[in-house]
């Protein structure tokens, strides 16, 4: 299952610091993978804009938080597991 999961991070730890106790870009993707294992939409939901993109397939993106619920419920309904592990982090000021 390839899902390549985009995140504006910085802003999201902004607004969402209550709603997902994101405390750095470090933590969305185990928020991330912790949600979608347990198969909590709405928290997956929570770490993203509302004018976020997400490419569920190849040559595919979905834009909004509408079209990333659809998506994403797609993947949970395959009840799978996701591991995502960091590979980089970028800090801008």
């Amino acid at each position: 299952m390839a899902l390549l999961l985009v995140i504006f991070v910085e802003s999201v730890i902004e607004k969402r610091r209550k709603i997902m106790a994101i405390n750095k870009p470090e933590d969305a993707h185990r928020l991330f993978a912790n949600a979608f294992n347990s198969g909590d939409l709405e928290s997956i939901i929570a770490l993203y804009e509302p004018e976020a993109a997400l490419v569920p397939q190849p040559m595919r993106v979905v834009k909004g938080i509408s079209a990333i619920r659809e998506a994403l419920r797609g993947f949970l309904a395959l009840k799978r597991r996701i591991s995502l592990e960091t590979q980089y982090i970028i800090r801008a000021d």
